[in-house]
């Protein structure tokens, strides 16, 4: 997508991209991941929590001031979520999200 999508914990910013990867998950509300040289790495911290998802893999997780495993990605994934490798999503309690300024 070309959607402008910002991602702050409090204050700080933590991603800016115009180039997300939109993830529709029946459920779910759409999920941005983003590619990871759009988000502040150096601001992430990571986790040792991993989950595993029959149709994208494992994905591995960051915290970020305070803030445990409000970050992750799958740097493996299945076949059918290829374009999700390389791509990071966040999403938790302080964790706000704006796609072209508007929050998601």
């Amino acid at each position: 997508s070309s959607r402008h999508v910002v991602v702050h914990a409090g204050d700080t910013m933590l991603a800016e991209s115009i180039a997300p990867v939109g993830l529709f998950e029946t459920g779910f509300p759409t999920r941005f991941y983003l590619p990871e040289s759009d988000v502040n790495t150096e601001l992430l911290v990571e986790s040792a929590t991993t989950t595993y998802c029959p149709y994208k893999g494992e994905a591995h997780y960051w915290s970020v001031a305070g803030l445990d495993d409000v970050c992750w990605s799958y740097p493996e994934p299945h076949d059918e979520a290829r374009a999700a490798a390389g791509l990071r999503c966040f999403l938790g309690e302080g964790i706000t999200t704006t796609v072209d300024g508007v929050e998601a």
